[in-house]
């Protein structure tokens, strides 16, 4: 449709080979849903898209936030999320560099919160909060960790022509946050990820985006 979901991806040469990052929307068909850590970050721990469809959108973040914006203004109905793959291990057993989420023994009031932001013109219209993972309650079986595909509401944030994500978690270390900076998006006001097109900029090394 008239969204546009950017994504900014950088190619580097340390001295020890080439380092690859990127953040911004993408969009998977990685079915994963099980194997834990960074070199399953395009997978979603429900297995497919939502609906069981085949692909889905995922978002990742390096640092600050990321906008999809839209031609014309909108009142947007409903969006669906989920945990990566990458992130609910992280979350549910700890590794390397993030923490098992309440602790060893459960009593942390670890989160990690998605805050969707509504604009118009630049200007905010609304806020949405949605924990991905949270484990602030005294009661411990009150803890969870999203793992299957969930609809927020949109239409609270009014006209909108752009939609503003950032993620933040209890996880934080000497450079920001721990918790791996992703989660998944589909059926976002009837935009179809089966079927989208895109159009690439200027890489690195001047290689395709293939």
């Amino acid at each position: 449709g008239d969204a546009t979901f950017r994504n900014a991806y950088t190619r580097s040469d340390w001295g020890y080979g080439l380092a690859e990052s990127w953040s911004g929307f993408a969009y998977s068909k990685i079915s994963n849903d099980s194997t834990p850590g960074f070199g399953n970050q395009y997978g979603c721990v429900a297995g497919n898209g939502a609906q069981a469809s085949t692909n889905f959108g995922l978002f990742c973040t390096i640092s600050g936030a990321q906008v999809i914006e839209y031609s014309s203004a909108k009142v947007l109905d409903s969006l669906s999320v989920c945990n990566g793959t990458y992130p609910y291990f992280s979350m549910k057993n700890g590794d390397s560099f993030s923490k098992k989420f309440g602790g060893e023994d459960g009593s942390d009031p670890d989160f990690f919160l998605l805050t969707i932001h509504g604009l118009l013109n630049e200007s905010i219209t609304g806020t949405i909060e949605f924990y991905l993972a949270d484990f602030r309650s005294e009661n411990a079986a009150n803890d969870y960790l999203i793992s299957e595909w969930t609809s927020i509401d949109l239409s609270t944030l009014g006209e909108v022509n752009g939609l503003q994500f950032s993620l933040t978690s209890s996880d934080n270390g000497d450079w920001g946050m721990n918790t791996p900076a992703y989660f998944c998006i589909d059926n976002l006001a009837g935009i179809d990820f089966e079927s989208l097109t895109f159009t690439s900029g200027e890489f690195w090394n001047g290689a395709d985006a293939a």
